[in-house]
C-alpha cells in the first residue's frame, strides 16, 4: 500500500506544478496570479523571466512524474530518488522566484511542505526503506 501512496503523492505533486504554467501561457493571469518574478523580471526582462519560469515548472512537473513512475518500477527505478530530490529543489527555487505563479497561499504552503517532506524523507531519514521500493 505504501508504494501506491508514495507514487500517487509524487505524481499529484508533479501534476500540481502545471498550475505554474497557467499564467505563463495566459490561461490565468490576474494581479494575484502572475508569471512575474520578483527577482528576475527586472533583470532579464519579462519574456526571458516568463520562459525561465516555464522551464522551472516543466522540470519540476516532469521530474516528479518521472520519480513517481520510477518509484513504482515503471520508468528508471534506480533513479527515482535523484529525480525526486532534484525536482523538490527546483520546485522550491521556482516558488521562491515566482511566488505568485500559484494563486492561493494554500497551494504555495502545501507545495513547500511536500517539497520539504520529500527532501527530509530522502536525504535525512533515508525513507522509504528498500523493502518498499521495487
Amino acid at each position: 500500500m505504501w508504494r501506491i501512496v508514495i507514487a500517487l503523492v509524487l505524481l499529484a505533486h508533479g501534476i500540481g506544478h502545471s498550475l505554474g504554467l497557467f499564467p505563463a501561457f495566459g490561461l490565468a493571469k490576474t494581479k494575484q496570479w502572475t508569471d512575474h518574478s520578483w527577482l528576475l523580471t527586472d533583470f532579464i526582462g519579462e519574456s526571458a523571466a516568463r520562459w525561465f519560469g516555464v522551464i522551472l515548472w516543466l522540470a519540476a512537473m516532469l521530474g516528479f512524474i518521472g520519480a513517481a513512475l520510477g518509484f513504482y518500477g515503471i520508468l528508471i527505478p534506480q533513479e527515482w530518488r535523484s529525480l525526486a530530490i532534484a525536482s523538490a529543489i527546483v520546485s522550491l527555487v521556482g516558488i521562491a522566484l515566482y511566488w505568485n505563479a500559484f494563486q492561493s497561499l494554500t497551494n504555495k504552503i502545501g507545495a513547500i511542505a511536500i517539497d520539504l517532506i520529500i527532501l527530509v524523507a530522502l536525504l535525512w531519514a533515508h525513507w522509504p526503506a528498500s523493502e518498499i521500493v521495487p
